[in-house]
């Protein structure tokens, strides 16, 4: 497994390899995602406008990395009939659910994950394990 397993997701289903609710299974309800491979470590950066880190779950298990999140409508409160929200044209939506799984490699470091939220952007670092070294093994005389 490489560097490129981390978006097995991606290739493969009829959603466009998306892992989501099934009543979502659009991508366009599905937020934009960057992998990079750095020496040390990999990072995910995934746009979520509108959230914050308190809409967003993330998880691994089985070496499986799964980001997700429901957020709910915000409810338009009203006293009487006449201060009622009416939209002329809603493309914003604030309401939404998904999850995005990835496979880590296995030079993965399941031990050092960090994650960041700022400005709408969820950063998540995964360091690497460092390569493990060759060593001579000593003969034992019986």
């Amino acid at each position: 497994m490489n560097a490129l397993s981390l978006l097995d997701t991606v290739l493969n289903g009829n959603n466009y390899g998306l892992a989501c609710f099934p009543e979502l299974a659009s991508p366009s309800s599905m937020p934009a995602v960057d992998v990079i491979q750095a020496d040390k470590s990999y990072t995910i950066s995934m746009d979520l406008p509108g959230m914050t880190e308190n809409d967003v779950d993330i998880n691994l298990k089985d070496n499986r990395l799964t980001i997700s999140s429901v957020k709910k409508a915000e409810e338009t409160k009203s006293e009487d009939n006449e201060n009622k929200t009416v939209y002329l044209l809603r493309e914003r939506h604030n309401v939404g659910q998904f999850t995005r799984t990835f496979t880590l490699p296995k030079d993965a470091d399941s031990e050092n994950i960090n994650a960041k939220f700022n400005n709408g952007v969820l950063v998540i670092t995964i360091g690497q394990k460092a390569e493990e070294q060759p060593r001579k093994i000593t003969i034992n005389v019986a």
